[in-house]
């Protein structure tokens, strides 16, 4: 069994690593599919807050019940479908 949690990540966190790391940060966490859809959105670092939260938590999640031993947050992909609800790809 997983259980749910709730994963809090501060907006301006997200955004001050941006603006200090650039590419680099984003490259390491973020697929560039992700990156060109927080892009094209009004407000980006509101949505790679919400990516990185996501998968925060799906990585304590596969972690917490030994499901896999390691996962880099670049191979958690957290998408959305045609009706805007986010899923998640594990390319592992």
């Amino acid at each position: 069994m997983i259980f749910v949690g709730t994963d809090i990540v501060p907006i301006i966190r997200i955004k001050n690593l941006i603006k200090d790391k650039g590419e680099n940060f984003l490259n390491h966490v973020y697929t560039k599919l992700e990156q060109n859809k927080c892009n094209a959105k009004k407000s980006p670092f509101i949505h790679y807050s919400g990516k990185f939260a996501a998968k925060e938590a799906v990585k304590k999640a596969l972690l917490s019940k030994n499901i896999i031993e390691s996962i880099s947050l670049k191979n958690i992909e957290i998408l959305n479908n045609d009706y805007k609800s986010p899923y998640v790809k594990i390319d592992n």
